[in-house]
Parts: C-alpha cells; sequence; structure tokens
C-alpha cells in the first residue's frame, strides 16, 4: 500500500514540476524602462529579409514617397505636402501603375489624407480623412464607392485592414488621444459601425501628447502592430502590452516597470514590430522644452524571446561594405503582415555611396540606371 502512495506521489510531483517548467516557459518578459540595457550588434539580414524596390521615375510619378501601405503586390504613396496626389506602385517591380487624387469639398473627396489602407481582394481603398472624420471607400481606380463617419466624437488612427469585413483602429479623442473611453476597434468594411471594442483594462488615463497653455505636441508613437498570427496592441495607460489573437482573444505579451501611473516624468513604452525571435520595442520619454523646441527623447530596445534578454540593439545593414545602422522603429500597419519595417534610401545618397565604392553587388544593382534626381528606393524589411 504505502508503495501504491509513494507512485501516486511521485506521479503527482512530476505532474506539478511540469507544469511548473511550462509556466516558466511561458513567463512574460518584464521591461525595466528606468534600466540601461547592454548594447548589442546584429546583422539585419541574419534574421530578416531585406528586399529593394526602385519607385519608377516619369513625368507622372514624382512622388517624395511618404509611404502609406505596402501589400503583396501594391506599394502605396503620398506626397508629404497636401496635395492629394496617392501613388500606386507594383510590389516587386516599382513600376507606376496609377495617380489617384480625389481631394475637395464634396462628400466623395478627401480634405486630408492620414491613412490608407487598400484590400486586394475587395479592389478597394479605404481613405482616412482625420479632420473631416470620416473614412471614404474607392476602387483602385479611385471611383468613389461609399464613406462613414468616426464613431461619436472619437479620431481613428492606426487604421489597418483586419480581414475580408474588418478594419482594425485605434478609437482616440482630441486633444489628449487617450480617455476612459478610448479603445482598439474592429469596424465594419460595409458601413464603419463598430463591430467590437477591445478594451485594455487601465487604472486611469495617461497620454504621450504634451500640452502647455495653448501648446499642444503629439509625438509618434506606435499603438498597433501586427503579425501573421496576431495583433500587437499597445495602449500608453496601461502597463502590460496584449497580443490580440486570431479567436480575439487579449493574451499579455509584455510587462513594464515601473508602472506609467507613478512616474513623475513619464517613460512609454510601446511593441513596434514582432517576429519568432525577437519583440523591437519603442519608448518615448514625455518631457518637452517649449523655449528651445526639443524633448521627447526616444530610445530602441529589443527583447530575445530565446535567450529571454532584453538589449539596446545597433542594427547593422550587410548591403554596405562599411558599417550601416538602420532601424525597426514606429510605423504604420503594412497590410502585408510579414513587414517589420521600412525605409526610404534617396537616389542621391546611393549613387554617392556606390561611388564610395561601399555598396555591395545586391544594392549596385538596383540603383543602375538612377539619376539623382529619381524618386526614392524603398527598402522593405520583412520576417523570413
Amino acid at each position: 500500500m504505502k508503495t501504491i502512495q509513494f507512485i501516486i506521489f511521485l506521479a503527482l510531483s512530476l505532474v506539478t514540476w511540469g507544469c511548473q517548467e511550462q509556466v516558466m516557459d511561458k513567463q512574460i518578459p518584464v521591461i525595466d524602462v528606468d534600466k540601461s540595457y547592454p548594447t548589442k550588434e546584429l546583422i539585419i539580414q541574419d534574421f530578416a529579409k531585406v528586399e529593394y524596390v526602385p519607385l519608377e521615375t516619369t513625368d507622372s510619378f514624382l512622388t517624395q514617397a511618404n509611404v502609406r501601405t505596402i501589400s503583396k503586390k501594391y506599394i502605396v504613396v503620398t506626397n508629404y505636402v497636401n496635395d492629394g496626389n496617392i501613388f500606386i506602385f507594383d510590389r516587386s517591380t516599382g513600376k507606376g501603375l496609377k495617380v489617384i487624387n480625389r481631394l475637395g469639398q464634396s462628400g466623395e473627396e478627401y480634405t486630408g489624407l492620414s491613412d490608407i489602407v487598400v484590400s486586394e481582394e475587395a479592389d478597394e481603398m479605404f481613405v482616412s480623412d482625420y479632420t473631416a472624420r470620416k473614412i471614404l471607400v474607392y476602387d483602385l481606380d479611385g471611383n468613389f464607392k461609399r464613406s462613414f463617419q468616426f464613431a461619436d466624437t472619437s479620431y481613428y488612427t492606426y487604421l489597418a485592414e483586419y480581414d475580408a469585413e474588418h478594419l482594425i483602429a485605434f478609437k482616440g479623442y482630441s486633444p489628449g488621444i487617450e480617455q476612459e473611453h478610448s479603445c482598439h476597434i474592429l469596424l465594419s468594411k460595409k458601413d464603419g459601425h463598430v463591430v467590437k471594442e477591445i478594451k485594455i483594462p487601465i487604472e486611469k488615463p495617461e497620454t504621450v501628447v504634451w500640452m502647455e497653455g495653448e501648446a499642444t505636441i503629439t509625438p509618434q508613437f506606435g499603438l498597433t502592430t501586427a503579425t501573421p498570427q496576431y495583433w500587437g496592441l499597445t495602449r500608453m495607460s496601461s502597463d502590460t502590452i496584449y497580443h490580440f489573437t486570431e479567436d480575439q482573444q487579449l493574451r499579455p505579451a509584455l510587462v513594464r516597470t515601473p508602472s506609467i501611473h507613478s512616474m513623475d516624468k513619464k517613460k512609454f513604452l510601446s511593441l513596434v514590430a514582432e517576429n519568432d525571435r525577437y519583440y523591437f520595442l519603442y519608448m518615448l520619454d514625455k518631457d518637452f522644452d517649449l523655449n528651445t523646441m526639443k524633448g521627447f527623447g526616444t530610445k530602441n530596445l529589443m527583447y530575445d524571446k530565446q535567450e529571454h534578454v532584453t538589449f539596446t540593439p545597433v542594427l547593422l545593414n550587410n548591403d554596405f561594405s562599411e558599417e550601416k545602422e538602420t532601424s525597426v522603429g514606429v510605423h504604420q500597419v503594412q497590410a502585408d503582415r510579414s513587414i517589420l519595417s521600412f525605409q526610404t534610401l534617396e537616389a542621391d545618397e546611393l549613387i554617392e555611396a556606390n561611388e564610395k565604392g561601399i555598396l555591395k553587388e545586391n544594392l549596385k544593382k538596383i540603383i543602375s540606371g538612377l539619376e539623382e534626381d529619381s524618386n526614392p528606393i524603398l527598402m522593405i524589411i520583412s520576417s523570413k
């Protein structure tokens, strides 16, 4: 009898130990925003796919290449000035396909461009007009199809395609963006009604927006990212960053310390990209001097899921023979959710680098035939 009891006890102990091991394996990373983490150099090509797409330059296709979205088939860019032009290029070749301009004051036109989302399957383009608080829907030839207003008195940011029937966005409010009703939402593509509010619990609202007197400054800060498997959702007022899964469940991805609510000088942390190995993180100091117009210090961090360590990355581009740093920073969620980040490279700078002999063969081929005033070259960094 004692032998049986011992066997049962041993079996239960092994089960308990196994469960503890599973919990340890799934421990949520904790990022100390006050800590100085060691520096680590990484070659970006070692963990990511890097491609270069020279955007075709013609009289019709001259652009400053403010990238709005990258899908499997298309690259959509605008100019930084509000001229209304939307340029659509072929993703693989960079060939100019279409220039659309529906800038105006009518109900079928936009007064400005904030987010642009392309739905390839439906042959539709969703244009967010932030100032007018509405989303306009066109086909990829620029023909108007429908429009819908933002919900209540809110403003949408980080608009992206969630699935065939829904968009995802962050619903914020002016001027502070964050308040108790702020949250990520799923919207119907058909009529824009809010299908689901994705509520992240908070203690009290916090915001990166800096306000003093009549001055209001909103720095760039990431609230939404995506992988092919799930979405990463950041809320400024939460100490936890979450994954939003395919079955629409919120699960903690990582936690920051100390609490945002306990800090006199606020340091905000967001998840800006993720692959199977790393979390790419972005930290922002809410500190601004109106006299010097300087502030909002930033820092990039990475967390290694295999080695369970956090470090300050130095990301090097191996397509240059000399050390050339790159980064994975804050950016809009792309239609191609395998994309970690992107950058625009100016043609004249690459031509000069080639004359100095510091471009490797991959980039030499790309710039062949380019002029100094050619459109920028788009560098796309994707998960392997």
